[in-house]
């Protein structure tokens, strides 16, 4: 790849957990099929995923979002690289409710995140909670997600339903204060599953929550398993696995067009 190209990659950061671990390889075929490449990919994601604190799925560890070398990675970069165009997106934001971190504690990340972001000049995407999702929450789909995901710590649905609807309100005004693009969630993208897109969905979702950096955009199409499988195995910068500390030099990875994928 020429040096030129390499000079005008725009510079893409993605922050979230689940469905954004789920359908990296949708998302990644949304940036090819809309331009956007070549680029550098900054994620920071993983299910589960906390934004301020260390969180655990099934013996695996990783740092909390504000505290990982995301923001020093990026803050390190050549000033070429932090002059480009620059594009950011916050999804899977209601994982900390289930953790019982605070409201005001959890707005408290996100607006540091936003801060930062907005150093960058970048053109932030805000993805609301599914709200809609919350009064429909049955008490057996809350006692899977309470039991089997979030599991020891006695959450109790009207708790954590009054907590989603508060961070729900304010994100909308973090959205405002900031200038970033509020995308709200479809109903019909979820199942029983209250908290995952299912997977037919998974184009038409991620084409609707992207689409808001271009006012709209082409439906990517499906890249297929080999593709998944690659973006899914890149290793993070840092990781417990059972409390044995992992770390991998970035980038994690690169694409077959020179765009380059660091992951935190």
């Amino acid at each position: 790849m020429s040096d030129v190209l390499a000079k005008t990659r725009n510079q893409i950061v993605l922050l979230g957990a689940s469905n954004l671990t789920r359908g990296i390889s949708t998302v990644v075929s949304w940036l090819n099929a809309n331009g956007m490449a070549p680029y550098d990919l900054y994620l920071a994601f993983g299910f589960g995923r906390s934004f301020g604190i260390r969180s655990r799925v099934f013996g695996r560890d990783l740092p909390g979002i504000q505290e990982s070398e995301l923001w020093g990675a990026l803050a390190g970069r050549p000033a070429d690289e932090q002059a480009a165009p620059h594009y950011a997106l916050i999804t899977d934001i209601g994982n900390d409710v289930f953790y019982q971190v605070p409201v005001e504690t959890i707005v408290a990340w996100l607006r540091d995140a936003l801060e930062r972001l907005r150093a960058l000049r970048a053109r932030v995407i805000l993805v609301q909670i599914p709200l809609d999702n919350v009064a429909k929450v049955s008490d057996l789909q809350f006692f899977i997600l309470s039991k089997v995901l979030f599991p020891g710590r006695g959450l109790q649905k009207a708790v954590v339903a009054a907590d989603v609807v508060r961070l729900g309100g304010a994100i909308a005004a973090l959205a405002r204060e900031f200038d970033a693009t509020l995308v709200t969630q479809n109903a019909s993208w979820y199942g029983f599953d209250p908290i995952h897109y299912r997977v037919k969905f998974w184009r038409t979702a991620w084409a609707q929550v992207l689409g808001a950096w271009l006012g709209g955009g082409a439906i990517a199409g499906w890249a297929g398993w080999g593709q998944w499988r690659a973006l899914r195995t890149l290793r993070p910068h840092v990781r417990w696995l059972f409390g044995r500390e992992q770390r991998k030099e970035q980038p994690a990875g690169r694409l077959g067009d020179g765009s380059r994928v660091f992951v935190y």
